[in-house]
């Protein structure tokens, strides 16, 4: 069994991936069952609203997020290629979930709770996100 990303697995399969219907439906359930990316990156808003996961927007109640003396804002993480994580590979992504940092190594702030997927194994989470 391989873990690592192949080149079925490239940036530009995995966008044609995301017209897929089944993997759409997984990621669904993996950001709104699973993860709840939604309560803090999209609060009060549902998957068909243009909006949903865009991040921080102003008037949003409660955000930015006070963490100590830094204001912590949300991100986008749509699909969207310019400001959202759609230009990313799945193994940056994987990397915020098993190692807390972005697609530039910077580390990712709390309220992002990205340690309770740090032991997640990479095999699974491909699975998960149908990449393997």
């Amino acid at each position: 069994m391989s873990l690592g990303v192949t080149q079925a697995n490239s940036r530009n399969d995995f966008a044609r991936d995301l017209t897929n219907p089944r993997l759409i439906q997984r990621g669904r359930y993996i950001v709104t069952a699973l993860g709840n990316c939604a309560g803090c990156h999209s609060p009060n808003k549902t998957p068909n609203d243009p909006e949903w996961l865009a991040g921080y927007l102003p008037g949003t109640p409660g955000q930015p997020f006070q963490i100590g003396e830094f204001q912590i804002y949300p991100s986008n993480i749509t699909p969207d290629e310019e400001t959202g994580i759609g230009s990313w590979t799945p193994q940056q992504v994987f990397n915020v979930f098993r190692q807390g940092q972005d697609k530039h190594g910077n580390t990712i702030c709390p309220p992002m709770f990205w340690s309770v997927y740090s032991e997640l194994e990479r095999s699974r989470y491909l699975v998960n996100c149908g990449l393997s």
